[in-house]
């Protein structure tokens, strides 16, 4: 998991791609990423966790959870891992952009 403070966020150079995973153990769906996401990676959709005690924290919180549905407009800035409280967001370079990490991704 990418944990980076919103001063080192990245500004893609070229066509990046990147991947985009949130952990539906965790994501409570508060909507910070929604809210924060310039390109709108994210939108909220009811819960597809199955096992009962994940399932009732998450109903105790609106049955919903951030869904990555637009992962291909992503263009790492990280905003959305930042500021998830539960830190259920990863944003990484996808891997045919991994060659060029260096290049895209500061040092």
């Amino acid at each position: 998991m990418i944990d980076r403070p919103a001063e080192d966020a990245v500004t893609p150079v070229g066509p990046a791609r990147w991947d985009v995973a949130v952990n539906y153990h965790a994501c409570e769906g508060k909507q910070t990423c929604i809210e924060v996401c310039p390109t709108d990676v994210f939108l909220l959709q009811k819960t597809r966790v199955k096992h009962p005690l994940f399932r009732l924290k998450i109903i105790v919180h609106g049955d919903m959870q951030a869904v990555p549905v637009n992962e291909e407009a992503c263009i790492g800035c990280m905003e959305c891992v930042t500021a998830c409280p539960e830190v259920a967001i990863a944003v990484e370079a996808a891997e045919a952009n991994r060659e060029d990490d260096a290049r895209v991704r500061p040092r």
